[in-house]
């Protein structure tokens, strides 16, 4: 659950790794949910696929939740 004091000037978005903004087309955006390390990723790993040559090639997709001070709370992979 987030906090108003979380709330940060949409200006501070394009640097900060954590926080909340608005925008009038998505709304409220996390950052600390809405970095695209993930989607970077696994497009990184489809691209090395296809330049394999193979018929088909596995990819590794995972999501996590740390807690304030880095530990890990809860995760998901699929492979």
């Amino acid at each position: 659950m987030s906090k108003r004091s979380e709330i940060i000037d949409a200006n501070k978005a394009a640097t900060e790794k954590y926080g909340l903004v608005y925008t009038e087309v998505l709304g409220w955006v996390d950052l600390g949910h809405a970095q695209g390390t993930d989607i970077r990723n696994l497009l990184s790993q489809m691209i090395q696929g296809e330049a394999s040559g193979q018929e088909f090639y596995n990819v590794r997709y995972s999501q996590g939740m740390t807690g304030l001070w880095g530990q890990i709370r809860s995760g998901k992979v699929m492979a």
